[in-house]
């Protein structure tokens, strides 16, 4: 796409980005890890602006971003390891071979053993209903978050709620259609419960290691599916 069309997008896709920030500090999130090549555009992004005559934007992106505590690994530093409490010690997944003759075939197999998956109905920590994944696997652009919420649950699609709002915001900003032009998709399939579920109503958490660590090989599979950009 020429930067003529994409440029203007870009400060609006900086303020959605920095909204999305701030709900996933609210929810509880303390550290985002970047890629080396997506901290490198982030860094070349301000005299990118300029060189095109963009409008200053109120904040410079990088200071935001340091309120919000995202910390972005250097290109010295090893990426931070996830968080795992000390009593579990989960396996790394074995691989999955999903079952068709084209992607979409795959996925949809993915999804039908997501949804009768034993090791992630046996934790007693997950609700009832599967959200899977939503969008386009031949997408070059894919999104992973970690849990479904009341919206995604309700509707049984990933990324529904505020922050996937917020997601769709950046999307567009990128010139991009959802789901036409993306892959969306959890960790976790299930959204957990939190306290009696009959009565949980709109109320969500985090997902636990343990509960991450049971659905981990269906995203694996999917991204070996995808085989994003």
């Amino acid at each position: 796409m020429p930067d003529s069309t994409f440029t203007p997008r870009i400060p609006e896709a900086i303020q959605a980005l920095r909204e999305v920030l701030v709900l996933e500090k609210a929810s509880g999130t303390e550290r985002i890890t970047l890629s080396v090549d997506s901290v490198k555009r982030l860094q070349e992004l301000p005299g990118y602006l300029q060189g095109r005559g963009a409008a200053p934007l109120a904040q410079p992106p990088a200071p935001r971003m340091a309120e919000e505590k995202v910390v972005a690994p250097t290109l010295q530093s090893d990426p931070p390891s996830p968080a795992v409490a000390p009593s579990i010690t989960p396996a790394f997944p074995s691989a999955l071979q999903p079952q068709g003759a084209t992607k979409a075939e795959k996925i949809a197999w993915l999804a039908r053993e997501a949804e009768r998956c034993e090791e992630c109905r046996g934790l007693g920590t997950l609700r009832e209903v599967m959200v899977f994944s939503v969008g386009n696997p031949d997408a070059d652009l894919m999104f992973v978050g970690e849990a479904p919420g009341f919206e995604e649950e309700r509707q049984q699609e990933p990324f529904i709620g505020p922050a996937g709002q917020k997601l769709t915001q950046i999307i567009k900003a990128m010139g991009l259609r959802r789901p036409e032009d993306v892959y969306i998709s959890n960790i976790v399939k299930f959204r957990p419960m939190k306290g009696d579920p009959r009565f949980q109503g709109q109320q969500n958490r985090k997902p636990e290691p343990r509960e991450m660590a049971a659905s981990l090989k269906y995203v694996l599979a999917e991204i070996e599916i995808v085989r994003p950009k």
